[in-house]
């Protein structure tokens, strides 16, 4: 039954997922938006006249130019008129973007449908100097923005990856255990790529004149073995730790190219321009904790967006966790007592890629296409941001 108080999502999609400096690396994210943008509204069968307001995440910004969602907006052909504007929550900025949408609606002012999303080209972000105050040319230091403004956690000091360590060795979740889980996320990932179970999301990408548009997730590995992934070095060295490191490229998500974006509308949009509702948004929830504290965020945001929902655990269908570490899915899965056959059943960011200002969206993108293929009904995404924080949404088909 429709709710007409209710918000829905009526067109998702997203790129593929490009490897740094890979099949993107000289395709701006704005660019990467504008394409997601294009493809919701043909999804949708709107006018770019008809959405309200555009919010896009998007993390490394440096030397982007002004408001990277306006300038994505713009290139999809949204009319100067509507408004855009770009959201930084790290990996949890294009689930706030939809939060924020959802927000912008039930306000109950002129904003009827909003676009909303995340873009991120991490290979085409920038280096950065502060020359402004130095005397001595010595004296300048060039930084990488993916690392200062994505991956270094102020509040700690600390690499997020040295983060992930500290939890894995507090929590007792072995080199093993993250090696099996991300052995799974591997193989979920080349099958789902066999069985064309992303074909319904992804918008291929237009490059430039003359060449073949892009259309897959770059990172996907074929033949992963457990093997494989007990060989490879830990990403922190050992004289950075007071143990022998179990963090690995093979068991954590790695850098990458993309973007998502969804349509929101009211209920009552839907009834009077006979819109399709793909799911409604149910509830969010946004939780900070310790920044140590790298999984608990997550648990406490399942938790909270569930009792806001009124589901509980075995209610929900299916879960997208974000997979930023496989030492964090590990806790949340045993913490909460879920199912593994209900999380990330298409595979996750370890296996995919994790584009930051789009990863919350990619996610979401994600679980209404596995809603609809496999035919069920409620599921739960999270993201995990670094600081110490999460965000979540519950969603529901009927």
């Amino acid at each position: 039954m429709m709710e007409n108080d209710g918000i829905y999502i009526i067109a998702a999609c997203r790129t593929g997922i490009g490897a740094l400096n890979g099949q993107f690396k000289n395709t701006p994210g704005t660019i990467l938006g504008a394409t997601v943008i294009k493809c919701c509204l043909e999804k949708a069968q709107i006018l770019p006249s008809d959405i309200s307001e555009v919010i896009i995440g998007q993390v490394l910004t440096a030397g982007q130019g002004q408001n990277p969602a306006r300038q994505a907006a713009i290139q999809a052909g949204i009319p100067w008129s509507t408004p855009a504007f770009t959201v930084n929550m790290l990996g949890g900025s294009s689930l706030k973007a939809v939060y924020l949408g959802y927000q912008a609606i039930r306000c109950k002012t002129d904003v009827k449908v909003v676009m909303c999303g995340g873009q991120e080209n991490m290979t085409m972000a920038q280096h950065s100097v502060n020359v402004r105050n130095m005397c001595e040319p010595q004296e300048i230091q060039v930084q990488d923005t993916i690392l200062m403004d994505g991956l270094l956690d102020p509040l700690t000091g600390l690499h997020i990856s040295e983060v992930a360590e500290r939890f894995a060795a507090v929590n007792q979740i072995t080199r093993e255990v993250q090696d099996r889980f991300a052995l799974r996320s591997h193989n979920r990932a080349e099958r789902s790529v066999v069985s064309k179970v992303f074909e319904q999301e992804i918008v291929a990408v237009q490059q430039s004149e003359g060449k073949s548009s892009v259309i897959k997730d770059e990172l996907v590995q074929k033949n992963v073995t457990l093997p494989q992934l007990c060989e490879m070095p830990p990403v922190i060295t050992a004289d950075m730790l007071e143990s022998s490191g179990t963090v690995t490229k093979g068991n954590s998500a790695v850098a990458a190219d993309a973007a998502a974006a969804v349509i929101l509308c009211s209920g009552e949009q839907i009834e009077r321009r006979n819109f399709i509702p793909l799911v409604r948004l149910v509830e969010f929830a946004e939780i900070g904790t310790n920044p140590f504290e790298l999984g608990v965020a997550v648990v406490i945001a399942i938790e909270e967006v569930l009792t806001r929902s009124s589901w509980s655990k075995e209610d929900v269908d299916l879960f997208e966790v974000d997979e930023t570490f496989s030492s964090q899915v590990v806790f949340v899965v045993k913490k909460l007592e879920i199912s593994m056959k209900k999380v990330n059943v298409a595979s996750g960011s370890i296996a995919l890629g994790r584009p930051l200002g789009a990863n919350g969206a990619r996610m979401l993108v994600t679980l209404v296409n596995n809603l609809h293929r496999l035919r069920l009904q409620r599921g739960v995404v999270v993201a995990s941001i670094s600081g110490g924080m999460a965000i979540a949404v519950s969603v529901q088909r009927r």
